[in-house]
């Protein structure tokens, strides 16, 4: 797995994808399951974490891949809208938004 290298990205801009709550941070993410590869990346277009999965959609598999990818890259998360769509949020549990979009941001291979 990978996490893409950022292109354009400016932290004003990939903060609009993250927001900071008392329980975490929530993430929007745009799910793409069934890849060659596994990555997160921001797009400024929709706004959203695009994050790339191996997995199908087929009876949860590829939002469980999404959960384990996003763990071992962000820590401890949890689906809290968007189960049954490409459009999720995600929160990571007890961490800093800013902390969060470090991660994202820089180029690391996990």
């Amino acid at each position: 797995m990978r996490l893409s290298e950022p292109t354009q990205y400016k932290e004003k801009g990939i903060s609009d994808a993250i927001r900071q709550t008392q329980t975490g941070t929530l993430v929007d993410v745009r799910v793409t399951p069934g890849s060659a590869i596994e990555t997160a990346q921001y797009s400024p277009w929709d706004k959203r974490i695009h994050v790339k999965v191996k997995a199908r959609p087929i009876k949860g598999a590829a939002n469980t891949a999404v959960i384990a990818f996003l763990t071992r890259l962000l820590g401890p998360c949890e689906i809290v809208s968007g189960a049954t769509s490409n459009k999720k949020t995600i929160l990571v549990l007890n961490a800093d938004a800013s902390a969060i979009i470090q991660k994202i941001t820089q180029k690391t291979r996990i």
